[in-house]
């Protein structure tokens, strides 16, 4: 009977993972992860190719205590237009998504040394509808594979910088905020200045490269905690009993 209580424990514990998508053989090996601060109360930073018309681009800073080497990204974001307040929310008008990974300088994007690497198999998913600057936006969750790898040397602050490329603005692309950093960003102001800006954003980075299937956004810690040991626990009190 043990065997049996023990058995179905194990089943409700891979059940949870599962459903969570981080199960090691689907969805690759989590490296780094902030998870969006939507649907609570969230910021956004544009982050789009000059050569469109949009004025500015975006990066956060991360660092991987072990290392590793990074294969798959996933993010969170959204389409605005600023001009024309009637057009909101717009159709998405990104060609492409480039990354790139800087240096630490002082706390700022440093030099380039990765990239700009173009993302594969992008997949965009629409999680919710919300406001900004008073205006109707669509939050959307993307995963993609990156072109080539990037090879993080352990304990080495980079920056991650996420860029939608397309042949004109508006609408531009923003960036949508996340939580488990240290709470600032940094953003340029093509020609201009490049600046710490406050909240850190949304993204999670994988080492498995997985084709077709790139792995869900992750969410944030605690949910997973609170709704995992809750389920587990409730399964296994139901083995329990059919054991008894």
């Amino acid at each position: 009977m043990r065997l049996r209580s023990a058995s179905s424990i194990r089943m409700a514990l891979i059940l949870w993972l599962g459903l969570w998508g981080v199960d090691s053989l689907q969805a690759g090996t989590i490296l780094f992860n902030q998870a969006p601060q939507y649907p609570g109360l969230y910021n956004a930073a544009v982050s789009q190719n000059q050569a469109s018309g949009a004025q500015y681009q975006t990066y956060d800073d991360f660092s991987l205590a072990g290392g590793g080497t990074v294969s798959q990204l996933t993010w969170q974001g959204f389409y605005w237009n600023r001009l024309n307040h009637n057009a909101n929310p717009p159709a998405p008008n990104t060609t492409s998504f480039q990354v790139g990974f800087f240096q630490n300088n002082l706390g700022l994007p440093g030099t380039l040394v990765a990239g700009p690497i173009v993302l594969t198999s992008v997949k965009s998913t629409i999680v919710g509808n919300s406001t900004f600057n008073g205006d109707p936006v669509q939050i959307r969750n993307y995963s993609a594979n990156l072109q080539s790898s990037f090879s993080a040397s352990p304990g080495t602050t980079y920056w991650l910088s996420i860029v939608s490329f397309a042949s004109g603005a508006p609408p531009e692309w923003l960036w949508t905020s996340g939580q488990g950093g240290d709470n600032y960003s940094a953003q340029t102001q093509y020609g201009v200045s490049l600046t710490q800006i406050p909240r850190d954003r949304a993204f999670a980075l994988y080492a498995a490269n997985l084709g077709e299937a790139p792995p869900p956004l992750i969410p944030e810690p605690g949910s997973i905690v609170l709704s995992g040991l809750g389920l587990v626990s409730w399964l296994a009190l139901k083995a329990l009993r059919r054991a008894g």
